[in-house]
């Protein structure tokens, strides 16, 4: 499969995961379902590290093998590193560790819960990524009469 077509899958990936984590946790602010604002916001936070998971997407071709364990450890640890990481730069420029680590008393969602949050969203997106990648790559197969020439060179 193209680069193209993987970084594609990626994007689609990380939309797909943030609206379900929209979906699932958007009654757990204030009570009430605002999944839209919601969703911008977990997209906006999850952007960094979709952008520090691209070069794995780029190097490793196919999900098989002992691709897949590494693809999914990333997505859960690339996450919550990016949002230690940010709440690291805000304590650097000065912000109260309080407010970092535990949330605005308002909101109340600090860099501990954003780096679980990320975690989940991680996940979901290198699991849906690998589920894209087994999908597509399985039905190039089928479609391909080449395919079964380039499957032990192309694909693997």
């Amino acid at each position: 499969m193209k680069m193209v077509g993987r970084i594609g899958i990626w994007a689609c990936s990380l939309c797909i995961s943030a609206l379900i984590f929209s979906l699932a946790f958007s009654g757990l602010v204030n009570g009430t379902a605002a999944v839209n604002p919601f969703f911008l916001v977990t997209v906006k936070l999850a952007l960094p590290a979709w952008c520090v998971y691209l070069p794995l997407v780029v190097l490793l071709k196919n999900g098989e093998e002992w691709r897949k364990p590494l693809l999914l450890l990333a997505g859960a640890v690339i996450g919550p590193a990016t949002v230690l990481f940010m709440a690291l730069v805000a304590l650097a420029r000065g912000m109260d560790a309080r407010s970092v680590w535990q949330g605005d008393p308002l909101d109340g969602i600090g860099a501990a819960a954003g780096a679980v949050f990320a975690a989940i969203v991680g996940v979901l997106t290198a699991g849906l990524y690998l589920i894209g990648l087994k999908v597509l790559l399985s039905s190039r197969t089928t479609n391909d009469p080449r395919a079964t020439e380039l499957s032990g060179s192309a694909l693997k």
